[in-house]
């Protein structure tokens, strides 16, 4: 009997400390929702100023970072910044009164979460063609490659939706007459993968 007694007093301790660290969680949880519904309620607003004066730009947060609410992600941007901002103002104040806790002390006890239970992460990879192309070649100072370069360069500066590769292959086949491409470019990298 006495054994019994002892298990059930280890999980009553047992439950009473995972409750204890748990609440920590559900208050920095309640905060930062509280945090999220606030900053909803003031994009609307700067959103609803912005598109009716100053097409669609408007400064967000106390460092006036500028968003653009005709981009589809801007209201998320937005949403990031005034989160920050509101969090921070509260990172001093008492948010959990049983205790005393800050929101700073809150957070730092509450349970950190993965990111598979968050709901992952984006990740968006862009690639500078003119810069991939200038490091596949053998010498980047070489006159036959770098005019036609600054040409290519120079053309898509007037132009931004012009296709950087078009744009060097026809300049240089017009600076290097019937020279190939590819006594330029570094290709024993990839004959490993041919062979």
């Amino acid at each position: 009997m006495r054994i019994k007694g002892f298990f059930w007093f280890l999980t009553i301790l047992l439950t009473a400390v995972c409750l204890y660290q748990l609440s920590f969680t559900w208050v920095a949880n309640d905060v930062e929702s509280q945090a999220g519904k606030e900053a909803d309620q003031k994009i609307a607003t700067i959103k609803k100023e912005a598109m009716a004066s100053s097409n669609g730009i408007a400064t967000v947060g106390t460092n006036n970072d500028i968003v653009d609410f005709k981009e589809p992600e801007a209201m998320e941007i937005a949403k990031g910044i005034l989160v920050n901002q509101i969090l921070r103002s509260k990172a001093e104040k008492n948010v959990y009164p049983l205790l005393g806790s800050t929101f700073a002390e809150v957070k730092k006890r509450s349970l950190a979460f993965g990111l598979d239970l968050v709901g992952g992460m984006s990740v968006t990879l862009e690639i500078s063609v003119p810069e991939f192309i200038k490091s596949q070649v053998k010498n980047q100072n070489d006159i036959s490659f770098k005019k036609p370069f600054e040409q290519a360069l120079a053309k898509r500066s007037n132009d931004a939706s012009a296709d950087f590769l078009t744009l060097f292959i026809d300049a240089y086949k017009k600076y290097n007459d019937g020279t190939k491409l590819e006594c330029h470019i570094l290709w024993r990298r990839y004959r490993n993968y041919n062979s």
